[in-house]
Order: C-alpha cells, then sequence, then structure tokens
C-alpha cells in the first residue's frame, strides 16, 4: 500500500475513502460505521452547495457531491450519468462534456 492510499484509508477497517466524517463516535461494527456515514450524508443533503448557487453555478464535484443541488423554484437537480464501455469491458461513467471543452483551443485563421 502506498502512502497516498494509506492516508486515505479508513483507520480500522483500511478501506479507501476520498472523504472524511468529523465524528465523536468510535464505532466497533460495519453497520455502526454504516449509520455514522449514512447520518452525514443524509445532513450535508440538506445544505445548499455554495458552487452549484441554485443553478447559476457549476459544481466541480458534480455526481460525487453530497450537498443539495437545488434550483431557487425547490426543484432538485436531475442526475444523468452517461456510462460507456471501456476496451477491457468494464463501464465507466463519463464526466460532462460540453462543445466549449473541444473548441477551446480551436484557432480560427
Amino acid at each position: 500500500m502506498d502512502v497516498n492510499s494509506s492516508l486515505r484509508a479508513c483507520p480500522i477497517c483500511r478501506k479507501l475513502s476520498y472523504f472524511v466524517i468529523p465524528s465523536v463516535i468510535w464505532y466497533s461494527t460495519k453497520e455502526e460505521k454504516q449509520e455514522i456515514v449514512d447520518t452525514y450524508k443524509e445532513k450535508l443533503r440538506s445544505i445548499d452547495c455554495k458552487h452549484f448557487d441554485f443553478g447559476n453555478g457549476n459544481c466541480p464535484f458534480g455526481t460525487s457531491c453530497f450537498y443539495k443541488h437545488a434550483y431557487r423554484d425547490g426543484r432538485l437537480e436531475e442526475v444523468v450519468l452517461r456510462h460507456l464501455g471501456a476496451e477491457d469491458g468494464q463501464g465507466v461513467i463519463a464526466k460532462n462534456i460540453r462543445l466549449s471543452d473541444f473548441l477551446g483551443g480551436l484557432q480560427i485563421r
């Protein structure tokens, strides 16, 4: 295990994790850990995402964001994942691709 993955691993189960959940509870079972994670995510889902800014912004975390993506009228953002097939037969989720990503480097003469 390299240094970066050991820093991102749970201290008990050593499972790789990309987020840290602040908690005063030290769990002892898998079920307790899952309850802490679920409670934390539920709490964050009730807080508006500052990057999404009620539809006026763009959240850099996309579908991985734990915060609420809601428009001013109360509608939640509809998440549509694009699945692509990889060479090895595994499916991958494509990120948002915009036409401007391709046209940004284009030079008109």
